[in-house]
């Protein structure tokens, strides 16, 4: 361009209009020169602002990662009441006001997440830590920045919560800010059913033994059932009680974990779960019962046998009804006895069991009415860590039955290419340390519930886990980026 200038120049001087032309030259330089510059600027504004816009995307990464975070803490049962108040109102006063007044029963999270303070005071006034950190800290993204929770608010009226999440790439690389807004309600677990098709308080060791639930298509194709227990622990608690788990990897650690299931093992359409769920009281004999069979096992009813009425519940008597009730100390179903049969067509047969409940070999009981028309119920709760019961019922078995009995240790013995036990079973152990071929298994009937409850009485229906008042958040519902700062 200059040398271009420089004969445009010498010419001039040639020619009559020489200054003329030489103002005309300088001009078309002094255009050139600026508009180089200006593009030399623009070039410099656009990378500028490609590496802002980079920038912004990280850090907005970051602060979605912080808010995905922040969710997670609040999901739990323990701190979901923080979703229905604002995050100055997250304080020791405000939770002892609404914090569960039922234990929470965590498989050993609540203990490890406190040793998680590294012994530190809880600065959060005795607030779950996990709630305090993220309403006081700033806290580190996988080491590559860090989130911090500038403000949440509830709108009562709108039953929304507002998010707003800072986010900041490590390196002062400025700023970005999130919004967000979650529904906030009562919880709620519609079409979901906490009913437990197998419970047991203290333990249970699954070994590689099936638990199923096949639905009635023509009822609820979708229907599923619960394996509970109230006290099983995790082993590997880093895992199990970290905030960001996903559902499915938590019922996958309840299963393989605390409830010691091994690689043959399958729940299929049941949900474990961990808690106490709300059993109705333990039923008693009436004063006058059918008969009192000892050690002898015979079919019921059988010869003589006469209904009494039965108050299962305890409603009073115009909820009682009709029932063949018998007491029986040890039931052995082998050896010479090859079968014991529940005939339930004109009444439901009911046992109160004071001993053990054996059933071996290739035996079985065999009932064929509904579910809920025989029961056995054990002895109560002793309130220590051991059993006083033992219902042992071989592999090979098949055999139809409700068992309630809230001392007892129950398992399936031997191998087994059979059902082992149809029903529904409440107890205080599982063990399978003798169950561990694949092929043992508990089927839950279809309808369990309502066939509790028509047997006796809505309290045996009406079976969740025992749940705090508890609110959920039931997915982001708008989301509004702002500008990076700096």
């Amino acid at each position: 361009m200059y040398t271009f200038l420089l004969q445009f120049l010498l010419k001039t001087k040639q020619t009559k209009e020489s200054g003329f032309s030489l103002v005309v030259a300088l001009g078309l330089g002094l255009f050139l020169v600026v508009t180089g510059a200006t593009m030399l600027l623009r070039s410099n504004d656009d990378q500028v602002a490609s590496t802002l816009q980079k920038h912004s995307q990280e850090n907005m990464a970051i602060a979605e990662a912080g808010l995905n975070r922040v969710l997670g803490v609040l999901r739990s049962e323990e701190n979901s009441i923080f979703l229905k108040l604002d995050k100055n109102e997250w304080t020791k006063e405000k939770y002892d006001s609404l914090k569960p007044t039922a234990e929470v029963f965590d498989g050993g999270c609540s203990e490890y997440n406190n040793q998680e303070s590294d012994g530190e005071e809880n600065a959060s006034e005795d607030i779950p830590l996990a709630v305090a950190q993220i309403r006081d800290s700033s806290i580190s993204v996988d080491n590559k920045g860090e989130f911090q929770l500038l403000a949440y608010d509830y709108d009562s009226r709108t039953g929304t919560g507002t998010f707003t999440v800072e986010g900041s790439l490590s390196g002062d690389r400025g700023t970005a800010i999130l919004e967000a807004s979650v529904y906030v309600g009562e919880f709620s677990n519609e079409g979901e059913s906490t009913f437990p098709g197998m419970y047991m308080e203290n333990f249970i060791e699954l070994g590689n033994n099936d638990v199923s639930l096949i639905p009635n298509v023509s009822a609820d194709p979708n229907e599923k059932s619960n394996i509970i227990c109230t006290r099983c622990q995790f082993s590997n608690l880093e895992d199990a009680c970290a905030a960001d788990i996903s559902p499915a990897d938590y019922a996958n650690l309840i299963h393989r974990d605390a409830m010691g299931a091994q690689n043959n093992s399958k729940l299929t359409n049941v949900i474990p779960r961990l808690g106490e769920p709300n059993l109705p009281p333990l039923p008693v004999p009436p004063q006058t019962i059918t008969a009192d069979l000892g050690s002898n096992v015979r079919d019921l009813p059988s010869g003589g046998d006469q209904t009494v009425s039965f108050d299962p519940d305890g409603a009073g008597p115009a909820q009682a009804y009709q029932a063949y009730v018998y007491k029986a100390e040890d039931i052995d179903i082998g050896g010479g006895v090859k079968t014991w049969t529940i005939n339930t067509t004109n009444a439901p047969v009911i046992v109160f069991l004071s001993g053990d409940l054996t059933i071996s070999g290739n035996r079985q009981i065999i009932h064929e009415g509904d579910f809920g028309d025989f029961a056995i119920f054990g002895k109560p709760d002793s309130g220590t860590g051991t059993v006083s019961q033992n219902i042992r019922i071989n592999g090979t078995a098949s055999s139809t039955f409700f068992v309630y009995a809230p001392d007892a240790q129950v398992g399936i013995n031997g191998g087994g290419n059979g059902d082992g036990m149809n029903g529904v079973i409440w107890g205080k152990i599982w063990d399978a340390s003798n169950s561990n071929a694949s092929g043992a298994v508990v089927n839950i009937p279809p309808g369990a519930p309502e066939a509790l409850g028509n047997a006796f009485g809505t309290t045996f229906e009406s079976i969740s886990l025992k749940r705090p008042a508890q609110v959920v958040n039931t997915g982001v519902v708008t989301w509004e980026r702002r500008e990076a700062t700096n």
